[in-house]
């Protein structure tokens, strides 16, 4: 009854792009012999990027700006000491464990210190009281669909699930993403869409971008700190792998999506040999 596990990636040059690469180190290289010129000789030129311009430097435009934002926040997090601690959630308690970490997250002030942790380059701006109340908003909508979807009926979870994660994930980008300071600069739609016809989830290349690739794009520097029971401390940058789903179509099938959702794995299993 379930269609077969489908992949499928099209390469595509359309596509609301986040970000484009450029020439970074020759960029930072010009703009660094900028600043060594004497005044006489930058009163020349109407700024750094005149001058890199005139001098065989990328032109940048605002994809390159975004590409180097997220390029000098990668590369401070990576060499950043900071490292993540994973909490220990007790398996027969763990709903009520992470609801109450949940919980704790919902503070205006403990948001802005967070904005600060997470975002290397961004010590000294943070955000202002407003925009953390907003998050605040954010992650308790968030908490109380969660909390809906674990006293709902199987075939309403999925929907309310949605909702939940998607009121989540915009506090988690603009808590992560140096392209947003606010919540205000989101675009509102999901960046992904559910074909009828073929039975697939489609993101990337051709879909519209939205809040899954701005997810995508906050989260871009992986840290484990744990891997089967041994303690370890790796960091490293995925953008690539966001650049990819930027530039590609992607199609999943619906089974191989909704089956790495544990609770749901025995009413998946029903249906395909029902």
């Amino acid at each position: 009854m379930i269609q077969d596990w489908i992949v499928k990636v099209t390469a595509t040059e359309k596509g609301q792009k986040l970000f484009q690469s450029c020439d970074y180190s020759l960029y930072k290289k010009k703009k660094a012999a900028f600043e060594t010129l004497p005044k006489n000789e930058k009163a020349l030129y109407k700024g750094a990027d005149d001058y890199i311009k005139k001098n065989g430097g990328p032109e940048l435009n605002s994809l390159n700006r975004n590409y180097m934002l997220l390029v000098e926040e990668i590369d401070a997090q990576v060499r950043s000491d900071n490292v993540l601690e994973v909490f220990p959630i007790e398996t027969i308690d763990h709903d009520i464990e992470i609801q109450d970490l949940l919980l704790s997250l919902e503070d205006e002030k403990h948001l802005q210190e967070i904005y600060k942790t997470k975002k290397r380059q961004v010590k000294k701006s943070g955000i202002n009281q407003k925009d953390a109340m907003i998050l605040k908003q954010c992650l308790r909508q968030g908490r109380s669909l969660l909390q809906a979807g674990l006293k709902a009926e199987m075939l309403a979870k999925p929907l309310i699930d949605f909702y939940a994660a998607s009121a989540y994930a915009y506090a988690i980008i603009v808590l992560n993403s140096p392209l947003h300071k606010s919540i205000d600069t989101l675009k509102g739609s999901h960046g992904h869409t559910f074909n009828h016809n073929t039975k697939t989830v489609d993101f990337g290349g051709d879909i519209p971008g939205g809040t899954f690739l701005d997810l995508l794009c906050a989260l871009s520097v992986v840290n484990l700190t744990q891997m089967e029971g041994q303690q370890i401390s790796l960091k490293y940058s995925v953008l690539s792998s966001v650049d990819m789903v930027q530039n590609n179509s992607i199609s999943i099938s619906l089974v191989a999506l909704l089956s790495m959702v544990p609770e749901l794995s025995d009413h998946f299993d029903k249906l395909e040999t029902g």
